[in-house]
């Protein structure tokens, strides 16, 4: 099972009419964790996921003792990531991942846009 299967979520894509790509994410349940996944995902782009899967990874391997916080431009800080070993802390909701599910989760997002 897929991350996204885990908590619910699709992605898509579709052509705006200037041509450009647009990438969604969305709930496929009203479970207030997986709209809340849905947003969070939706305003990550290319550079973001890879920031927070490198930020993710160091503090894996323990080379971060702190506790980061990640909130991309496009959301308000009530839907912010903290990097909080071992775990990550999601939204003010405070929903508690491990940091190797959100890990595994931002990276089928990465690989989405990638594609």
């Amino acid at each position: 099972m897929t991350r996204r299967e885990q908590f619910n979520l699709e992605f898509h894509k579709s052509v705006m009419p200037d041509g450009t790509m647009d990438y969604d994410c969305e709930a496929m349940t009203d479970v207030n964790q997986d709209l809340v996944f849905a947003t969070i995902l939706r305003g990550f782009d290319e550079y973001d996921s890879e920031d927070i899967i490198e930020s993710i990874s160091e503090a894996q391997k323990g080379e971060s003792d702190y506790r980061d916080f990640y909130c991309p431009d496009s959301l308000t800080d009530g839907f912010a990531i903290i990097i909080s070993p071992p775990n990550v802390i999601i939204s003010t909701d405070e929903y508690i991942q491990p940091l190797q599910v959100w890990k595994e989760l931002m990276q089928e997002w990465l690989v989405f846009l990638k594609t």
